[in-house]
């Protein structure tokens, strides 16, 4: 009988620091490393793609913008407004709520009010969660004559 008592109190000692161990090994592994915020990696502005030669902004055509990210959202909210510098006026607005795990190529455009922008400077401001992320300067030129 006490071989007996012997052996399960061994056995309960051992099942009881294998479970230890196992906790250490668990409480000792690395975490996961959190995946990176959402964050602008490039931006392109203009008529043309960005693999295309750039063009001339001109007056009768939408502003497109290429907005490169990289990182990841469950739903980042992405907001580009279009200002006008000689007036200060803001011109132009989209909201985009991103959802992205990795790089990603946003597609924007702004169509003129009426049918024409006024020719001259251009601001576009980026922003990620309310947050300034990025802004570009760009010019808009009157059509050239045919």
């Amino acid at each position: 009988m006490k071989t007996a008592i012997r052996v399960l109190a061994l056995a309960m000692g051992c099942a009881l620091a294998s479970a230890c161990q196992q906790g250490a090994d668990n409480a000792a592994a690395p975490k996961q490393a959190a995946a990176a915020p959402l964050q602008i990696a490039a931006i392109h502005v203009g008529p043309g793609t960005k693999d295309a030669p750039p063009a001339p902004q001109t007056a009768q055509q939408p502003v497109r913008v290429q907005i490169d990210t990289r990182g990841s959202s469950a739903g980042a909210q992405l907001q580009v407004k279009l200002i006008e510098l000689k007036s200060g006026r803001q011109v132009g607005l989209v909201e985009r709520r991103i959802v992205a795990a990795g790089p990603l190529a946003t597609q924007l455009k702004l169509d003129p009010p009426s049918t024409r922008w006024n020719p001259g400077r251009y601001l576009i401001e980026i922003s990620l969660d309310g947050k300034l992320a990025e802004q570009r300067d760009f010019d808009i030129f009157e059509a050239a004559a045919k």
